[in-house]
């Protein structure tokens, strides 16, 4: 029968073909089938056969059917077994499955039923079909989905469509095995799976693949969709690695139907969770990790792809990442987001959030590393951001080449986030080098630099971290280093941010890779031809970095020399000291001999190397000949030149003879060999000339030749002693005797006349430019006796100063050394009296720092250890002769503290030789100033000689020594802290404890304790004393708290219980001490679990300072708890409470916000949810502990000096309640007890709250009064100053304070709604309004004749502000009215809430009108509706506007705005009377109108636009007669200017010479440009104008406008107050017109003002702009603008700055706002600025169709004014309500009266003030 059939279907002899089949049976025709597909048969072609079937039997006969059916089940049949891989299988499986699939349409339900069953069956049972069946599965589905019933039992019949949705619901609750993982994509809808993975035929994946793209039509529901997406994401744990990318891709395909961030977040989750088994895995670690790397780089590859034909995948990435926090950063997810940065559109968002989620990474790590307790009780814990970025720079070398660009622009940004300068220094500069002014300046400058070494903020170890990334990343990959120089090099010239990172990011590359630089040095070489053009500071750095180099490559080497040569030829002086600078690195860091440097080089850069050293030795002398030219230079050339070769002499001692030759004869210069005369020194030859003192700042005391001495002899002369005994002698006798004839030498003999000036009397005026600044004036000392005297004294100074230490050090400590030392010093004191007295002549300016000294720490160290040690006990005669005198002690002592000061700020300066000065040095002071000093320890200490200047130290002028020597002790030992921390422990073993016994033996942490035991007992001591040493004991508790860093839990637990027992039992009076010890005890608290000790504090400030209220006038204060708290100390401790508790708060705010983005618990994890109810406990006891405190607080009469940081701790502590109670609102069902005790003591904490702000209102007013009675009476005038700004400040620290108590009540009614407990019987509510804040009480006037002036008096008045009327979500229903009558109920009557008018310009034209705008509000009418008519030879009547406003059925304010469209010359009187008629007759009517009269006549876009004299003229005819035809009661007329930004737009027009080129030209400076005013000159008077407008609009933040950005924060307020993103600052609109009549801060004009102020504002035209469409230029289509932010946020960010009663209260004045409710095309895009929703007849654009807006702006709208009860709405007329969807506005259902009285019950209930003619419209 096959043959027949065969033959007739090739025939096509169709008639007989289907007889032929209809007669044969259905078994035979089967059997005909297998046995052709089975290829048993010799001619076997079943498909062939298969046609002829379906061509025979193509009727739809039920006979027919039945034998397709058959055929078909039969297929299906052999597609289940057929499981063989081969090519032939796969083939013809194909081309059955193709020839069958077009044939099934007209199958019965059941036979698609069943063989639907089928598929499944073979699901379920883990069969292995041939792939091809499953291309039935989507076919079959669809036919189901179109039955309308079916049959699936006896019983039972159901929907095609939901037996479809049960066989896919059945599919994903299946077992999958790996082979079938291919169903996975059965509702993908994605089209034909084109640019598919390659992978192998016979994969298990290959498989599913093939019938992914077969399936991929079947239409689905989100829910199956994610369903199915769950299903295949936790698939892909059973799939080989190898395997996973081609499942990805499908996944990613599915995608695009929806649920993208479920797909990025199951597949960012199985990466990291692999990404962490990796790390787990030490086998093989190697291995996996590279296979691991390729296949997510494969990955990555597959996700950027997609992102780029879908963006919105890459949106929701960013969505995702943002809203996950930091939790969602992996190693995959930053990896996957560097490479979408490739991608234009993302590069800077995706950028950016890299950068601020790093820094909030390293921000919540710093955080929880200073709050323990919070990973002690919670799962929370630190992103480990360090190692996710450096497992990508690893990872990235497996093929990340899609990775490695962004991740170098990632790490670069990171670069930029430090501050500016070397080490946070600052790279301006300031001053001379030398002068004392200087060493100021740097000395607060090191200080920064010591603490961005210590990396301190998040933003420095963020930089750090992009350094590390940059340095791995440029020894990895060779294609980004060019790239990475360049960059590098670039920030280096340009000096930007972070440039101490770059330069250490440089220098690291020089040394670290060496090797990679080889085909850079060209580069490289090119780059340092700029170096003597760049700060001294940075050239300093770069050249220590390029270093390395100069060994590497001779070129290199060569091309700097001759680099730094030309920068000694330099005019400039900071270009020469560059160069010398390079020259003195070189030899530093050169090695002398040959062999040395072959060593060297052979350790750094291999032995490869070795062959090409340059012969060091003659390249030193070379440049040592070199720089001879120096001495000849400046004097800070000299200087600079000196402290080299004194550096050289401790690295490169082998160069003595050469630096000692030179030094030695530049010095016999001014040596004065002659014996015959007195002075030994020729001071003059030594000073700078007067043109070096005018170029560098007069004053310095460490000179030239001050430095040159001590390089002479001192350090130089000692160390060259041994070596070089020959040419020692002829320099040793003439030191000599400099060193005797010095000591003799009277001032007089150096021309120093002591009854002479020493300080000048008159000043020279120098001006100079100073970066970012104006001119700045700098005072020098001109040349006169005065100045020459100051200049010899200083230099003479620095000679004793050098020549004492030569004279201690040569001298070896005998008696007749002592002597001369103690002369020298004489002649020092005498001249340093002299000059300090002298030099403060001219009003008490210094033209010298008599205070400063040269004395170096290595002299300083060994002259205490000489006068004080016990080593020095076999040269008594000699100490005693220097320690008996006190004057010289303490001269030691002060000035090694100077020293030491230097030091703790340069770490630059630390060498081994200064470790064991430091050593040395505390272990002197330690053991004679402290346990042996004090007399009740060791009455006779070998210091008890200087035990009386310790004992009178009160008594001495300024410190005593024993005070400078606890200081430098102090110093000493925090500096080795900080610097020598690996050496710490042992330098207190060694050098504190010294030989106590059994100190071998003990722990680090227990020498440390032993140590801070020895200090409290000392702490107590000295407190007790009869005159107790307080400025000691807080010293050495500081110093107590910095050694408790080394503390173990044990041990800071003793150490708190130290603290709290010296607070019980110490009466401390010193404010100092005090806040030493409880700032222990605080940090001690380690646990935060302490609060019992600062409970007691609290109530003994009550006990001190009193209660607010007394019970009775005669009330006696309690006892104090713990005696450290009294009048004196009090204040202090409590700001330090006050901070303690800012910081736990800041931690519980920073966790709930943690703890609200974390994932919810949905696996039921038992431990977890326990653990974190655990934590809101704990957060509870903390929270409601310090609310305890707190509420203590409030009950004492606390100082003025406490009251506003109690008032900022207040505020803090109600928004973590606010955001508890939001947290809580999210499970409100799981109230626990701890929670309500801390409501329960909130409620307590307001009651209080609310009795201390009269007492702080009524103290503030008693200031205010004083401080004005003080003004008024001072004849200056300005000595209150200071305090009036500190009580205004304090006055808007309660009103914000009131605002969050009511917001913390706000969210507490709705969690009282939601909570099955009662909260709010702890709570009185609206008791923000039982009382008035009278801000204006405490508003100082700004002059006497304010003061006189009862007008300007008022305007300078603060209006009273209430606390009352917030924002509060709309609850609905009976729980909202019940809320607002009882608010009704417990409103003050003298407060009076700030409302607001809210309205729309519509869109008249189109067709859209202001009852179809209620209807889509839907809530209230809005209370004014603005349209506009134009005014030309005629007037275009507003008709048609008036009558749609009256058909609103309510007393809507008509908003009229009128254009002189056609320019002024055009406008006739016919036309203007009848304009004059038509607002007379509204008004007169009843109808309420805000006329705009030629609105944004500052702008160049209207005809009449920019023509002042004109615009004036007109409107000064015009107003009046409107006026006088009008009811005053019902118009209000408006001046509408356009916002000021970019002033004057286009003035070109303006011609010079015009009246109104020169009105307009308001600085007179010949031009209209920015800086002139761009609203006064248009201004027609106080008299003419009721209310002033502004149109305000938001486009976007640069131009061009095409992408959707949202509003910046505070954008409308900045245009009201003239600030503006350029940097530009015009004149305050709303501060000259609605304020007090100034221009605003920072803002000067040249011309009076034109307005007293105080009218009414408003926005008259306003809107922010979402982008539809965008015009291409380039092919002149219009495209949709998809870019940026959704249309809500772009809106709501908008309406949010202005909808709220801070910004009310900040701008009083603004009463009413204008929406601009159109869409329209402007320059190259089409603007949507609705709110409102869109008009029904509003055309798309690009289609033309009718637009059906989703509504998303508009439900925004009204979910944010429902909450907003300041709003004021219309009110319904005639009786009935409102027509619109509104509910009628405040008095729904009443009739409005016309005339004065609609003013008062309609929109906004207005206040109306008689103001000139009559009576306008005044405010809301």
């Amino acid at each position: 029968m096959d043959a027949r059939a065969l033959a007739l279907f090739q025939e096509n002899n169709v008639q007989e073909l289907k007889e032929l089949l209809l007669s044969a049976t259905l078994d035979d025709l089967v059997q005909v089938l297998t046995a052709h597909l089975a290829r048993d048969l010799p001619n076997h072609d079943p498909v062939k056969l298969l046609r002829a079937f379906y061509l025979g039997l193509s009727d739809r006969s039920p006979q027919g059917i039945e034998r397709r059916s058959r055929i078909l089940v039969k297929i299906l049949e052999w597609l289940r077994t057929c499981a063989d891989g081969s090519h032939s299988t796969a083939r013809l499986a194909t081309d059955v499955v193709n020839c069958v699939l077009s044939e099934i349409d007209i199958l019965p339900a059941k036979d698609v039923l069943s063989c639907t069953e089928l598929i499944v069956d073979v699901v379920r049972n883990g069969e292995t079909p041939n792939v091809k069946l499953f291309e039935f599965l989507p076919k079959f589905l669809e036919l189901l989905a179109k039955l309308d019933t079916l049959s699936v039992s006896d019983k039972q019949t159901m929907s095609g469509q939901e037996k479809r949705d049960l066989v896919l619901d059945k599919l994903c609750s299946l077992k999958w095995e790996p082979q079938m993982v291919f169903i996975v994509n059965i509702l993908a809808c994605v089209g034909h799976a084109k640019g598919n993975p390659d992978i192998g035929s016979n994969s298990k994946v290959g498989k599913a693949v093939s019938i992914v793209s077969a399936i991929r039509e079947v239409p689905s529901s989100m829910k199956q969709l994610e369903h199915v997406i769950n299903r295949t994401i936790r698939q892909l744990d059973t799939v080989d690695l190898h395997e996973t990318p081609s499942l990805v891709y499908q996944i990613l395909l599915l995608s695009k139907k929806g649920a993208r961030r479920l797909v990025l977040q199951g597949i960012s989750s199985h990466f990291s969770r692999l990404h962490a088994q990796s790390v787990l895995d030490v086998d093989d670690d190697a291995k996996n990790l590279a296979t691991l790397a390729r296949t997510e780089g494969t990955i990555i590859l597959h996700i950027t792809f997609a992102i780029k034909q879908d963006q919105e995948l890459g949106q929701e990435l960013l969505k995702w990442m943002k809203t996950g926090d930091t939790h969602t950063m992996t190693p995959f997810t930053v990896s996957l987001l560097l490479a979408m940065a490739r991608i234009h559109r993302f590069q800077e968002p995706a950028l950016d959030f890299l950068k601020s989620a790093v820094v909030t990474c390293i921000k919540d790590a710093l955080r929880l590393q200073k709050s323990p307790w919070i990973m002690e009780h919670s799962e929370l814990s630190p992103t480990p951001i360090n190692e996710i970025m450096m497992d990508i720079v690893q990872m990235s070398v497996y093929g990340w080449e899609q990775v490695i660009q962004g991740l170098v622009e990632h790490a670069l940004a990171l670069l930029d986030l430090a501050a500016a300068g070397i080490g946070g220094m600052n790279l301006n500069g300031a001053g001379n080098f030398w002068n004392p002014g200087f060493w100021v300046f740097l000395l607060n400058e090191m200080r920064e630099a010591a603490k961005s070494t210590a990396l301190s903020t998040p933003q420095e170890i963020a930089a750090k971290l992009g350094s590390t990334v940059l340095l791995e990343t440029f020894r990895n990959h060779e294609i980004v280093r060019v790239s990475m120089l360049d960059e590098i090099f670039s920030r280096i010239i340009s000096q930007t941010k972070g440039i101490a990172y770059v330069l250490g990011l440089f220098e690291k590359i020089v040394a670290e890779c060496p090797q990679a630089l080889f085909g850079h040095v060209q580069r490289i070489k090119e780059f340092l031809e700029s170096l003597p053009n760049l700060n001294s500071k940075v050239a300093h750095k770069l050249l220590q970095a390029v270093y390395p180099l100069v060994d590497l490559n001779p070129s290199f080497r060569d091309g700097l020399m001759l680099t730094l040569r030309k920068g000694l030829f330099s005019k400039e002086l900071g270009s020469r000291r560059v160069a010398l600078h390079g020259f003195l690195e070189i030899l530093m860091k050169m090695p002398v001999s040959d062999e040395e440097a072959i060593a060297a080089s052979s350790q750094s850069f291999g032995p490869s190397f070795a062959s090409q050293r340059p012969e060091h030795k003659a390249l030193t002398y070379e440049i040592i000949s070199n720089l001879r030219r120096c001495f000849g230079q400046q004097y800070e050339m000299r200087a600079q030149l000196y402290e080299g070769f004194i550096r050289l002499l401790d690295s490169h001692p082998d160069l003595s003879p050469a630096l000692f030759e030179i030094i030695f004869q530049h010095f016999l210069q001014y040596y004065e060999a002659d014996a015959g005369i007195n002075a030994p020194l020729r001071l003059e030859a030594t000073s700078p000339t007067v043109a070096e003192l005018h170029l560098s700042d007069y004053g310095d005391t460490q000179t030239a030749a001050a430095v040159e001495f001590r390089a002479g002899n001192t350090h130089m002369l000692l160390s060259f002693a041994e070596s070089f005994p020959q040419q020692l002698d002829s320099a040793g006798k003439t030191l000599s005797d400099l060193l005797q004839r010095l000591a003799k030498a009277d001032m007089e003999d150096f021309e120093l006349d002591k009854s002479a000036e020493y300080g000048g009397g008159r000043y020279l005026r120098r001006f100079f430019a100073v970066p970012g600044n104006q001119q700045t004036e700098s005072f020098v000392t001109t040349c006169s006796v005065g100045m020459r005297n100051n200049m010899l004294a200083t230099l003479l100074l620095g000679s004793y100063e050098a020549m004492l230490e030569y004279a201690f050090f040569t001298g070896r400590y005998t008696p007749q050394s002592c002597e001369l030392v103690l002369k020298l010093f004489k002649r020092y004191a005498d001249l340093h009296a002299l000059v300090k007295e002298k030099a403060g002549g001219a009003k008490g300016r210094k033209t010298a720092s008599a205070d400063a000294s040269i004395l170096q720490l290595d002299c300083g160290s060994a002259v205490i250890a000489f006068l004080f040690g016990a080593d020095a006990a076999h040269q008594e005669q000699g100490r005693m002769l220097l320690r008996n005198e006190a004057a010289f002690v303490k001269y030691v002592i002060t000035g090694t503290q100077a020293q030491l000061t230097k030091l703790a700020a340069d770490s630059s300066l630390h060498m081994e030789t200064t470790f064991d000065q430091l050593s040395n040095l505390a272990s002197v002071l330690f053991h004679e100033f402290l346990a042996s000093r004090h007399n009740e320890l060791n009455p006779n200490s070998q210091a008890a000689a200087a035990a009386a200047p310790a004992a009178n130290a009160k008594k001495e002028k300024g410190k005593g020594v024993f005070t400078s020597a606890i200081e430098c002790l102090e110093l000493t030992i925090r500096i080795i802290h900080d610097h020598y921390s690996s050496r710490f422990v042992s330098f207190l073993r060694e050098n504190v404890l010294g030989d106590a016994e059994g100190v071998e033996d003990m722990k680090d942490t227990e020498v440390v304790e032993r140590v801070v035991k020895i200090l409290q007992r000392l702490v107590v001591a000295f407190i007790s004393d009869r005159i107790p040493l307080h400025k000691e004991s807080t010293l050495l508790t500081q110093t107590i708290s910095l050694l408790s860093k080394h503390f173990d839990p044990a041990q800071i637990d003793r150490l708190r219980k130290w603290a709290e027992r010296f607070c019980t039992d110490q009466n401390v009076e010193d404010a100092g001490v005090a806040k030493a010890v409880v700032g222990v005890l605080v940090a001690s608290d380690t646990k935060v679990l302490e609060f019992v000790v600062k409970l007691q504090f609290a109530e003994d400030f009550h006990a001190v300072f009193g209660p607010v209220q007394p019970e009775n006038e005669d009330e006696e204060l309690g006892e104090v708890q713990l005696k450290i708290v009294n009048e004196k100390t009090a204040p202090a401790i409590a700001l330090l409470l006050f901070s303690n508790m800012e910081h736990m708060l800041d931690d519980l705010d920073w966790c709930l916000g943690k703890l609200k983005k974390l994932p919810k618990d949905e696996s039921q994890d038992t431990q977890r949810s326990t653990q974190r109810a655990s934590f809101e406990n704990h957060i509870c006891h903390i929270l409601g502990s310090i609310v305890t405190i707190l509420s203590q607080v409030e009950e004492s009469r606390i100082p003025e000096t406490v009251s506003e940081p109690l008032l900022k701790t207040l505020s803090k502590a109600y928004k973590v309640l606010t955001a508890l109670t939001k947290y809580k609102l999210t499970t409100p069902k799981s109230i626990h007890k701890n929670y309500i005790a801390v409501v329960e003591f909130a409620s307590i904490m307001t009651k209080h709250m609310y009795q201390l702000i009269p007492y702080l209102q009524q103290r503030q007013s008693e200031v205010a009064m004083e401080k004005a009675h003080k003004k008024k009476s001072s004849k200056k005038g300005g000595a209150a100053g200071g305090g009036s700004v500190k009580i205004v400040k304090e006055g808007r620290t309660i009103p914000n304070l009131v605002y969050l108590v009511e917001q913390f009540d706000r969210y507490l009614i709705q969690l009282n709604k939601k909570c099955h407990v009662n909260l709010m019987k702890f709570v009185r509510r609206s008791t923000a309004r039982d009382f008035k804040i009278h801000s204006n009480q405490i508003v100082i006037e700004s002059s006497e004749e304010e003061e006189e002036d009862p007008k300007k008096r008022r305007r300078t008045e603060t209006p009273e502000v209430g606390g009352g009327e917030n924002e509060r979500p709309a609850e609905g229903g009976e729980d909202e009215e019940e809320e607002e009558e009882e608010e009704e109920h417990t409103t003050s009557k003298d407060l009076t809430p700030l409302r607001l008018l809210s309205g729309a310009w519509y869109d008249r034209l189109l067709g859209d009108t202001p009852v179809a705008i209620n209807t889509r509000v839907g809530y209230k009418p809005l209370s004014l509706f603005q349209s506009d008519i134009n005014i030309t030879s005629t007037l275009q009547m507003p008709t048609q506007f008036i009558e749609q406003v009256q058909a609103t059925n309510t007393d809507t304010i008509l908003f009229l705005t009128v254009f002189p469209i056609d320019g002024w010359d055009v406008i006739t009187d016919d036309a203007t009377q009848q304009m004059v008629k038509v607002i007379g007759d509204l008004t007169k009517g009843g109808r309420r109108v805000l006329l705009r009269y030629a609105s944004e006549m500052n702008g160049y876009w209207f005809k009449y636009g920019q023509q002042p004299t004109k615009f004036l003229a007109n409107w000064r005819k015009v107003i009046p007669m409107i006026r006088n035809a009008s009811n005053r009661d019902n118009l209000a007329i408006i001046w509408g200017p356009n916002s000021g930004e970019n002033y004057p737009w286009n003035a070109d027009r303006i011609l010079p010479g015009t009246d109104d080129f020169r009105i307009l030209d308001t600085n007179s400076n010949g031009r209209i440009d920015t800086s002139d005013d761009p609203y006064s000159p248009y201004y027609p008077g106080d008299d003419l104008v009721d209310w002033v407008g502004m149109s305000l609009y938001w486009y976007g933040p640069i131009w061009p406008w095409v992408n959707n950005t949202r509003p910046t924060a505070d954008k409308v307020a900045q245009h009201m107050l003239g600030h503006y993103p350029n940097g530009t600052r015009y004149p305050s609109v709303y501060s000259m017109f609605s304020g007090d009549g100034s221009p605003g801060p920072g803002v000067t004009l040249n011309k009076a003002p034109v307005s007293k102020g105080g009218k009414p504002f408003l926005l008259t035209e306003t809107g922010s702009t979402y982008h539809l469409t965008v015009h291409d230029t380039a092919t002149g289509r219009m495209e949709r603008t998809l870019n940026g932010d959704g249309r809500v946020a772009v809106k709501q960010a908008w309406w949010r700055q202005f909808f709220n009663q801070t910004f009310l209260h900040t701008f009083p004045k603004f009463k009413a706002v204008s929406f601009f409710e159109f869409q329209k095309f402007e320059e190259t895009t089409t603007r949507d600025f609705t709110n409102l929703g869109v008009y029904s007849g509003t055309k798309d654009p690009l289609t033309g169709q009718t637009v059906e807006d989703d509504n998303a702006v508009l439900k925004a709208f009204k979910e944010d004014v429902k909450g907003y009860e300041f709003i004021v709405w219309a009110n319904a007329t005639k009786g009935t309500g409102a027509t619109n969807g509104g509910q009628g506005g405040q008095n729904s259902g009443t009739q409005t009266n016309a005339g004065a009285k609609a003013w008062e019950t309609g929109a906004g209930a207005m206040v109306v003030g008689a103001v000139m003619a009559g009576a306008v419209l005044a405010g809301v």
